[in-house]
């Protein structure tokens, strides 16, 4: 099984955590922890890793994701709200580095574009190990 399905359910149920209770709370605290711990199994080969939208599909290095998947479509319906093409986690994202891509994900859209956009609202808490793709990746097949 991918590494990344755990991290999409970890990361959506941080997410919601963030959202009900704030980042303060013991719940959300807990949820954060637990994203972390997911996140840290997606280094399991020493890289960072990226995570894409392509096509309206959602992808996780090379690997295309199940977007049947409650936790998948929730994520890549959120990247498609803040028009977030994809990101990268590089080894060593910190417990606040996860908190601010949570924060990122719990604005709304146009607060997000308000603020500056994606790069700037990590930019704005000091986030240097998550990377916010803006360029648009699509397939290209042969003869195109």
């Amino acid at each position: 099984m991918s590494a990344f399905l755990p991290f999409a359910q970890a990361f959506q149920a941080a997410l919601k955590a963030y959202q009900l209770y704030g980042p303060p709370h013991p719940r959300t605290a807990e949820a954060l922890e637990s994203a972390g711990g997911a996140t840290g199994a997606l280094f399991l080969d020493g890289k960072g890793c990226r995570i894409a939208l392509t096509g309206g599909r959602l992808y996780y290095g090379k690997e295309r994701q199940n977007s049947q998947n409650l936790h998948v479509s929730a994520l890549l319906r959120q990247m498609e709200d803040r028009q977030i093409n994809g990101f990268t986690l590089e080894p060593g994202v910190t417990g606040d580095e996860l908190t601010s891509l949570v924060h990122l994900f719990a604005m709304k859209p146009g607060k997000i574009l308000e603020t500056g956009g994606p790069e700037k609202v990590l930019e704005d808490r000091g986030t240097k190990n998550i990377r916010i793709l803006q360029t648009r990746i699509e397939e290209i097949g042969e003869g195109e």
